[in-house]
């Protein structure tokens, strides 16, 4: 799984832990990624997916920037964007498109955003 492949690419340890109030966290400083033990499969993937996005960014502190710029990277981990085009033009409904992607929700609406953002960069 690509998650795995990314976790092994940057070094970081991941740790799933009691956690009452986060779904997961990165601290920077210790190369490490805490995930709530009570996460469904898919929860888990994504929040993995998004801790990553920050490490890879080498994020130190919790911003709307930096969720935005982890967010959008794991979306663009989790979503091919060959099946992206295919679903998106066959359901327009965020939730059918993550369903048959087996992501989360936010997870293509992430996408979508960072597809957004992207085009207004090509007509700036």
């Amino acid at each position: 799984m690509v998650e795995n492949l990314w976790v092994t690419e940057l070094g970081v340890e991941v740790e799933d832990i009691p956690m009452s109030h986060l779904y997961g966290a990165y601290i920077h400083q210790h190369g490490l990624i805490l995930l709530n033990d009570r996460l469904a499969p898919i929860q888990r993937r994504s929040t993995l997916m998004h801790e990553l996005g920050h490490a890879f960014y080498g994020h130190t502190e919790s911003t709307a920037r930096t969720e935005r710029e982890a967010s959008e990277w794991a979306a663009r981990q989790l979503i091919p964007c060959c099946e992206f085009d295919r679903l998106s033009k066959l359901y327009d409904n965020p939730v059918a498109v993550a369903s048959e992607l087996g992501v989360l929700p936010r997870d293509v609406e992430n996408y979508v955003g960072w597809l957004q953002r992207l085009e207004l960069l090509k007509m700036a």
